[in-house]
């Protein structure tokens, strides 16, 4: 009797019974906060291609799923839309150089810049521009967006907050380096990290800084905020915890090569490949090494984790899926290039770009 209740109750959707299911992955990093995990699991136990999309360049760009449509860039200059469970290609959109950062999609609106320095708002539905804004150097940063802002970086050492409606800058600071880290919001703050070494944290509405954080080397790793606390990797080695507020450090976590792959934040563990051709699962409370995972290859592409499970690619042409309960490889499936895009997880499928000129659906 207690069963039948519980389950009418599911039903009709008076209780919580277990996450939601995964139906879009609107920008890079998942959420606004860049933890790249949700509790649904794929359901995905051994993967068959569904189909493949063949560009005239690299996909080094992360794909967002909205909608059943899937974008992505290309190194071919042009941005794709694709109907997500049957690679038909809807329609595209051609810009005047290479487009290799990550995407955001808000209220059927694409955001996205790419490396002759122009940012981009684009009707999802057909592609049509709405407005574009120019910046001196190439853009590389996914952009994040909050409230009516949306945020980031390029390569001429600037972080860039723009009005979404109509592309009108509203502030901008200059760093020290080039910023191809992609943004993270939290609790009216933005965190970007830039290649003069430090993570910076700034106000969201007025763009004056909070505070600075200082490692031992460039920081293209983008931070993810969890709970109190960024984390983010550099190459000086190190994966950082510190404190949202103030910046104070909390933990930092030695690998033997750069952690130029951003971390995916789970309940309980910080999940992050670094070049020595380890992923890395570390307990986010006091930054000890949970277990690792060999890996064939540099790790450059971030880590999605749905459920116990995480989806990453190495350089070496594999994509992998790890079970980070049972510490073991789940299935590998090899592409014909190096990889760098980060996957997007959606309806039990997941989507990633490679460097042979395709993109992938498998489920």
């Amino acid at each position: 009797m207690l069963y039948r209740s519980i389950l009418f109750f599911c039903l009709a959707g008076l209780i919580a019974c277990g996450p939601e299911p995964l139906e879009n992955w609107p920008q890079f990093g998942a959420d606004e906060k860049n933890t790249g995990y949700h509790k649904s699991s794929t359901g995905i136990t051994s993967p068959k291609l569904k189909w493949s999309f063949e560009t005239e360049g690299r996909v080094d760009s992360s794909p967002v799923v909205a909608d059943n449509v899937v974008f992505f860039g290309s190194d071919d200059h042009i941005l794709y839309a694709l109907d997500a469970l049957t690679g038909e290609e809807l329609w595209s959109f051609e810009t005047g150089e290479a487009i290799t950062a990550g995407l955001n999609f808000k209220n059927g609106v694409l955001y996205f810049g790419n490396e002759d320095g122009y940012f981009y708002a684009l009707e999802a539905g057909s592609g049509n521009m709405l407005w574009s804004f120019r910046v001196i150097g190439s853009i590389t940063s996914s952009p994040v967006i909050s409230g009516d802002k949306v945020f980031f970086g390029s390569w001429d050492f600037h972080v860039y907050a723009l009005d979404i409606h109509t592309g009108q800058e509203l502030w901008n600071y200059k760093t020290g380096g080039p910023v191809v880290s992609s943004p993270a919001v939290f609790e009216g703050m933005v965190f970007f990290g830039s290649w003069d070494h430090s993570l910076y944290a700034f106000d969201q509405q007025t763009g004056k800084l909070v505070w600075e954080f200082k490692t031992g080397d460039m920081v293209a790793s983008s931070p993810a905020v969890d709970n109190g606390r960024v984390y983010f990797g550099s190459h000086d080695n190190h994966l950082y915890s510190v404190d949202v507020a103030d910046g104070r450090e909390i933990w930092k976590f030695e690998s033997e090569g750069w952690f130029h792959s951003s971390p995916a934040v789970t309940q309980s563990h910080v999940v992050a490949g670094s070049f020595d051709h380890y992923l890395y699962v570390i307990d986010r409370q006091s930054g000890e090494l949970n277990w690792r995972f060999p890996v064939e290859g540099p790790v450059l592409s971030s880590p999605a984790v749905a459920g116990n499970t995480a989806y990453f690619s190495s350089f070496r042409r594999i994509f992998y899926a790890v079970d980070l309960a049972a510490r073991e490889e789940k299935w590998r499936y090899q592409t014909g290039g190096n990889m760098v895009s980060s996957p997007a997880i959606a309806k039990g499928r997941i989507y990633f770009g490679s460097r042979d000129n395709r993109f992938y659906a498998l489920e």
